[in-house]
């Protein structure tokens, strides 16, 4: 860990966290002899673009490229974010600035890391797995299941089952529950890392020379639309890749994701579903 290391991330419309979650995640690989960062921002129409020249000025390792509208060429959300992601990469494998980096993060930086600590960081090397992506865990139900892929826990991308299950019958409540909130399990951090075959949850670890002859991607071989992390996982393990969740990488806890699996939250979904029922009587 006394290499420098890279963290990447992407951002729109993030001044409530934007400058937050770069000095926590600066504190939390602060084990590392240097911590470089690239952020692609796009689409915003607040203060981020402002903020991101501030932490420029205020950081000589930090540096960024702001696309502006983005969704008038690009008009695909998946299609938008990995063409963002895509950017972070060839800036890490184009730019001489990273070349020491043997170590590559890719961060989400809307506050899903405001957990993250030093020795959340530091475990991924005191496990004695040797991996080649080491990806978070939360403090409370394990969030990002579009972008896991694991044998057992979850084979299948879950907004394709949550459509079969739709079409097949079901009601929307019982297609998500089945298909997306059962798979939110917790992960205690005393478990052994997982491996999977794909994983995200706000943070990944990388070694660079996985991320050096990989892309992003959102289309899966029948152009269905997929989570960009699990194209690019596959391309990784294509070239031998080991990729794990590490329980003790906790970087947060419940956020608008997993929130969704509390009790007010499926109440408030099936109010919502009753009034959609009536107002499609009504007409």
């Amino acid at each position: 860990m006394k290499n420098e290391i890279l963290i990447l991330g992407i951002i729109k419309n993030g001044e409530k966290t934007l400058e937050r979650e770069i000095i926590n995640l600066r504190h939390s690989f602060s084990s590392f002899k240097k911590v470089l960062f690239f952020i692609v921002e796009s689409d915003s129409n607040d203060n981020t673009p402002k903020i991101l020249k501030k932490l420029k000025t205020l950081d000589k390792n930090f540096n960024f490229s702001s696309l502006g509208d983005l969704s008038n060429t690009i008009p695909g959300r998946l299609e938008r974010i990995t063409f963002c992601r895509n950017l972070c990469l060839e800036e890490m494998k184009s730019s001489g600035k990273y070349d020491k980096c043997h170590y590559v993060a890719v961060a989400d930086l809307d506050g899903v890391n405001n957990l993250l600590t030093k020795n959340s960081v530091d475990s991924c090397w005191m496990g004695g797995k040797n991996w080649d992506m080491c990806s978070a865990n939360q403090e409370g139900p394990y969030y990002d299941i579009s972008a896991l892929r694991h044998q057992r826990w979850c084979p299948n991308d879950c907004w394709q089952d949550y459509s079969k299950l739709l079409n097949n019958g079901l009601s929307e409540e019982e297609s998500l529950s089945k298909a997306v909130l059962s798979k939110m399990i917790t992960i205690p951090e005393s478990k052994g890392f997982i491996e999977v075959l794909s994983s995200f949850g706000g943070l990944a670890i990388y070694k660079r020379k996985y991320l050096q002859s990989s892309s992003y991607g959102y289309l899966d071989e029948s152009k269905n639309e997929v989570c960009e992390h699990v194209i690019l996982h596959k391309k990784m393990a294509v070239n031998g890749a080991r990729l794990y969740i590490n329980p003790k990488l906790i970087n947060g806890g419940f956020n608008e994701h997993s929130k969704q699996i509390l009790l007010r939250y499926k109440i408030w979904r099936k109010i919502k579903s009753f009034l959609k029922t009536i107002l499609i009587n009504i007409r």
